[in-house]
């Protein structure tokens, strides 16, 4: 059964229209001619956007989604800790060989990092970031050139020790 709304009377009666019954072919060419004067479409778009609508969201996709994104909060967790785990790593080492310049150089460098926060003149992401580039690095870099150095020196040692071997 049809239901058609006539707008000509003032009380919007309602009408019912008895449609007989049709067959397949029947069927397909009215919904083929609905949806041609709609615009063009298929009966195959048709029936594809009503069972997505029926079939509501894909759990498998959300949990897929949950764990990619899950994943990759715990890929930054763990180069976070290990950047942080480095980075106290130089700054302890660097102490250890260097006391006194090391004691200055964060006292002087928190000082200014706190009056800088206090008065607003940067942010607490700025103020890693200048922390990182301007004591971690430099630690680092001096922490890699005394490796060096101490390589060269065992190097040395070495092949002194096997060249006097060799002479006697």
């Amino acid at each position: 059964m049809a239901t058609s709304v006539d707008s000509r009377t003032a009380q919007s009666e309602t009408n019912t229209a008895v449609i007989p019954p049709m067959s397949d072919s029947e069927l397909n060419t009215a919904i083929n001619s609905t949806l041609r004067s709609r615009g063009k479409a298929s009966t195959r778009t048709a029936l594809s956007t009503a069972t997505a609508v029926e079939n509501g969201p894909s759990y498998e996709k959300m949990i897929s989604a949950f764990t990619s994104v899950a994943v990759s909060y715990f890929v930054l967790a763990i180069s976070f800790y290990i950047e942080t785990t480095v980075s106290l790593f130089h700054l302890a080492y660097f102490s250890y060989r260097n006391p006194a310049v090391s004691k200055d150089l964060i006292k002087t460098a928190f000082h200014l990092l706190k009056t800088s926060y206090d008065n607003k003149l940067l942010t607490f992401a700025e103020i890693i970031e200048t922390t990182q580039n301007s004591m971690i690095k430099p630690m680092a870099h001096q922490n890699k050139q005394h490796f060096l150095e101490e390589n060269q020196r065992t190097a040395q040692l070495q092949t002194m020790k096997t060249s006097t071997a060799f002479s006697r």
